[in-house]
């Protein structure tokens, strides 16, 4: 097995237990979780070409996982596990949580990732709906 279909096949599992999380936990604990990041205490001290190095492979990963995610998989577990990977190799990123307007004017809530003020997360455009909280 290839180390890409491996890094995706652990990143898929990953997913699909944050997405369990995300449906068994109430909204306020949800909430919690994310802002307190509890898994911060496991940070990863590397130098910045590393983590430079790292940074576009989680976004190939996150975005392949959008391309091929069916059940088990939404735009809030990909971007929170997108998020604690960012955040265990110290990269400062923002979880926006929103609403966005399809073209037939459908309202669907959508979570996306930021790093660096430019969206991280595939999918829906953050900038195109209307913002509800910003974690």
């Amino acid at each position: 097995m290839s180390r890409m279909r491996l890094a995706y096949t652990c990143f898929s599992l990953a997913d699909h237990g944050i997405f369990l999380l995300v449906k068994l936990l109430p909204g306020k604990m949800l909430l919690a979780l994310v802002r307190h990041r509890p898994w911060l205490c496991l940070q990863l001290s590397m130098a910045g070409h590393k983590r430079n190095f790292l940074l576009p492979r989680i976004r190939s990963l996150l975005a392949q996982r959008c391309r091929q995610s069916g059940w088990g998989s939404s735009c809030l577990s990909r971007s929170l596990l997108a998020r604690i990977l960012l955040d265990l190799i110290g990269i400062p990123n923002q979880l926006h949580v929103g609403m966005n307007s399809l073209t037939n004017s459908a309202k669907v809530p959508h979570a996306w990732l930021s790093v660096a003020g430019q969206d991280f997360s595939p999918g829906l455009d953050g900038k195109e709906g209307c913002l509800l909280i910003t974690l």
